[in-house]
């Protein structure tokens, strides 16, 4: 089993952190074997995107040409959900809604 971790609360001792965490050790008493692929945006943000990127997803030649820039990271992270069997969100709620950097 493949499990992407995505934790996007910025304070460490935050309740949405515990409840992923026991989510993930439940997890691994299922299946022992899984390796976890974590995603920390409470602390490592993703970019936010730019004009060159959404040019480029715009442009046909993206589809021959291989990814370049912000499209690596694109790339990188579809990689990530596509080879993911299950995936594990931990996420505060900031005014009814998730935090910009889960958005991005």
């Amino acid at each position: 089993m493949n499990i992407l971790y995505v934790d996007s609360s910025p304070r460490q001792e935050s309740h949405s952190r515990q409840l992923s965490a026991a989510i993930i050790e439940k997890l691994l008493e299922v299946a022992p074997g899984a390796s976890i692929t974590r995603r920390e945006l409470g602390a490592e943000p993703l970019p936010q995107t730019e004009a060159l990127y959404a040019a480029a997803l715009a442009s046909p030649a993206t589809l021959t040409a291989p990814p370049m820039g912000s499209l690596d990271l694109s790339e990188a992270l579809i990689r990530e959900v596509e080879a993911a069997d299950v995936i594990v969100i931990g996420t505060p709620m900031h005014n009814l809604t998730i935090p910009s950097v889960l958005k991005a």
